[in-house]
């Protein structure tokens, strides 16, 4: 009711919202997206050179984020790839799509590790034949394009097939090789830019983002606000399972949600 006048909150002198945060290209991102500006290395290649950067304003927000909120990556790295990211997190993390999770100690949790067990070793010879499928067009088309199947603590997650030359047409051409072998109702296609991921429907985010909230994050900031921040088509599921959404602009996210407001004009 207008007037109506309600005693003043108490907020918490600790963290003041839980933040899940997919990392490439949401808070850093390859050299040839940076902008022209001073950069800072974010994260590192298998050989130890910098591979992603912060730019000023991607620093900048982390750092905000990092003094302010509990930071929880939720990304599709795998453990040796985010142990490379040149960042402490220190409230654990959602690696893999969601297939392995870092509690907040930064050790595995078992029991979610315990719960994708059955489910990849089922997955397994889809997930061989989508490389196998994969890698023969790679051979046949005669493409710049390397697929790797990846996995963790013993578990194999999904494909990943890369593109180093910036020519997304030719991950299109892989993608619609998968659809035309009918993979599509039990593998999630999906293309941002020169990274081509296929996994199967049960590695999810948001489901990971559910059960980490119930699992690792304590008493005391269940009711903390939730924001959620990614920049691709396959985030947006698990931020919708936030309060809030944070989109970086320019994102594959930003420009759908832009055309949708763009046809309901």
């Amino acid at each position: 009711m207008p007037g109506l006048v309600q005693n003043k909150m108490i907020l918490p002198k600790g963290p003041l919202a839980v933040v899940f945060m997919d990392l490439d290209d949401s808070i850093f991102q390859t050299l040839r997206k940076c902008p022209d500006e001073p950069l800072e290395a974010a994260a590192l290649d298998r050989g130890g050179h910098p591979s992603s950067y912060f730019s000023f304003s991607q620093r900048c927000l982390l750092e905000l984020f990092s003094r302010q909120t509990i930071v929880v990556p939720t990304t599709a790295r795998n453990r040796a790839a985010f142990g490379r990211v040149r960042f402490k997190f220190n409230h654990g993390a959602i690696l893999n799509y969601g297939g392995l999770i870092l509690r907040p100690d930064g050790q595995i949790d078992e029991s979610w590790h315990d719960r994708m067990k059955p489910l990849c070793e089922e997955s397994a010879p889809l997930l061989a034949e989508v490389m196998a499928l994969a890698d023969k067009t790679i051979r046949d088309r005669g493409l710049n394009c390397q697929a790797r199947i990846i996995g963790d603590h013993g578990l194999d997650f999904y494909v990943v097939v890369k593109n180093y030359y910036s020519r997304p047409q030719e991950l299109n051409i892989i993608m619609d090789e998968m659809k035309k072998f009918h993979f599509t109702p039990e593998i999630r296609i999906h293309l941002n830019d020169n990274n081509l991921s296929l996994r199967p429907h049960f590695l999810d985010k948001s489901e990971a983002v559910t059960y980490f909230r119930q699992s690792h994050i304590v008493s005391e900031n269940q009711n903390l606000p939730l924001i959620g921040m990614g920049d691709s088509f396959s985030d947006l599921e698990f931020m919708r399972s936030c309060n809030f959404m944070l989109l970086p602009g320019g994102s594959q996210a930003a420009a759908l949600l832009s055309g949708a407001e763009e046809e309901g004009a």
